[in-house]
């Protein structure tokens, strides 16, 4: 039956209890992430290949300088010969001698991926922490109902849950936003602002908190930090990549590296949003540059320095060009993955992730009713993100480009507010809010070939980068190689 609305009305036995809706959503969201995971191993295969390179030329020269001072072995014949057999012999190698010769070629490049790695959780562990001076937040006020009815709500469903009961914060701000801050349910943190307070009812409120503490039960702050491990590990090569064509590279290069082994809260937060779109340019730079020629040129008479400063930003990308091959390349290509494949999977995986929340939600409230209420409410004042970092974690998704660890994702890490409310419908919530357009069949049919497409292009892709990155690799940084090598080996011990 549908109603006047636009919805439809389902009879309790079309309804879905919400048992059955928790099963069925992580079951999705398990499928899509196990595939996230295996394009993940894939991808960070290739990656360590296309920079083992570099790093086995750095560890020959490192040879070559001792070599100066003590005998020390030679690198480049050994790591010649195997690439000699692999070559011009490829038949003659038995499937031991492949899995000898892949392990060598990627350990270099796993082992930097496996430190940045580590860096990384740190950085996003404390860009997810929560920290009441960075938003002027409070506790609830006992004299302040909207505030005391909040806390009280979070401790009843905590307690529904089975979980810690969650530190509960305040901001004073109108944005209509309630997120949950931290890595585990032991060190969590729910955060309302003022706005959302002054917007809904207590039982609203209980289908906020409920649904809060469920994406805390259901273990999506793990589950964040390690899709968000995913994304900023490609998103860093990207940067990276980027980076080497840019006029002030060295400076960004040196943040970034402040950032990752000795992160603050400040500094990881802003990492964070930077690899949300890695090829985005700081909004200072430009005048910062032009201000220090002025500058420059000023204090010195003008026309010399000016003179130098142009001939050197002429020679400085040819300095680069050692780096073209591994570096440019593996960013190119972690740009591509985390665009078209893993950013788009992950987030796809998140909204099954939202999708079972709020079904936990409901379990927990045993009143569907209350988070439709909500979100029917929040839909009609959205804005930004509260917490811009952490917006993954928030109730509803936010009005322009999302921030946080799936905010340069081409697909929203948030369901419609339609669809969502249409799940709520069937475990019986009655819904008020008409239904918006959904995407013609015949679009469906083409963008399904067009993805498929995509796909094989990208993974024909990934041998293509492999042979272009090595021979980029041998043509702008083996000759220079090959040249000190020789000189520091004529110099050295022989």
């Amino acid at each position: 039956m549908t109603t006047d609305t636009g919805w439809t009305a389902w009879t309790p036995a079309e309804r879905e209890s919400f048992f059955d809706a928790i099963a069925r959503h992580r079951r999705a969201a398990w499928r899509v992430t196990f595939v996230s995971r295996a394009v993940n191993l894939v991808v960070a295969l290739v990656v360590a290949v296309l920079m083992s390179p570099l790093f086995y030329a750095a560890l020959a020269l490192a040879l070559d300088v001792l070599n100066l001072a003590v005998p020390a072995p030679n690198l480049v014949p050994s790591v010649g010969h195997a690439l000699d057999q692999v070559l011009n012999a490829p038949g003659k190698m038995s499937v031991g001698d492949w899995i000898q010769f892949s392990f060598f070629a990627a350990l270099p490049g796993l082992l930097w991926m496996a430190l940045v790695l580590n860096a990384l959780r740190r950085v996003l562990n404390l860009s997810m922490s929560f920290d009441s001076g960075e938003l002027a937040a409070h506790a609830p006020d006992p004299t302040v109902l909207a505030e005391q009815r909040f806390g009280n709500v979070v401790g009843e469903m905590a307690i529904a849950a089975a979980l810690p009961a969650p530190r509960v914060f305040i901001v004073d701000s109108p944005i209509v936003d309630a997120v949950a801050f931290g890595t585990d349910e032991r060190q969590s943190t729910i955060v309302v602002s003022q706005g959302l307070l002054r917007l809904l009812n207590r039982a609203q409120m209980e289908g906020v908190a409920a649904s809060l503490v469920a994406a805390i039960a259901d273990g999506d702050m793990k589950i964040g930090v390690h899709a968000a491990l995913s994304l900023n590990l490609f998103s860093l090569i990207a940067r990276l990549g980027s980076l080497v064509t840019r006029k002030d590279a060295r400076r960004n290069v040196s943040q970034i590296v402040i950032a990752t082994l000795v992160p603050t809260t400040r500094s990881a937060r802003k990492l964070v949003m930077e690899l949300a779109d890695p090829f985005a340019d700081e909004a200072d730079e430009a005048p910062t540059a032009a201000g220090t020629r002025a500058a420059g040129a000023g204090s010195t008479g003008g026309w010399p320095v000016g003179a130098l400063r142009d001939r050197w930003e002429k020679i400085r990308p040819y300095l680069w060009l050692p780096l073209a091959g591994p570096l440019v390349m593996t960013g190119f290509l972690g740009a591509i993955v985390n665009l078209f494949i893993l950013g788009p999977l992950l987030s796809l995986a998140w909204r099954q992730r939202k999708y079972m929340a709020d079904a936990t939600a409901v379990r927990l409230t045993r009143d569907p009713d209350t988070l439709a209420g909500a979100l029917e409410q929040m839909t009609k004042q959205r804005s930004t993100p509260l917490a811009p970092w952490v917006a993954h974690m928030s109730v509803t998704g936010h009005s322009g480009r999302q921030g946080g660890v799936f905010g340069g994702s081409a697909v929203p890490m948030f369901p419609s507010i339609d669809r969502r409310l249409r799940a709520l419908g069937t475990m019986g919530a009655h819904i008020t809010r008409a239904a918006g357009p959904q995407m013609p069949l015949k679009l469906w049919l083409i963008a399904g070939p067009l993805i498929a497409i995509l796909v094989v292009c990208v993974g024909a892709l990934l041998p293509l980068l492999v042979w272009l990155s090595l021979a980029l690799t041998m043509l702008f940084g083996g000759i220079p190689f090959g040249i000190v090598h020789l000189l520091l080996r004529a110099l050295g011990h022989q």
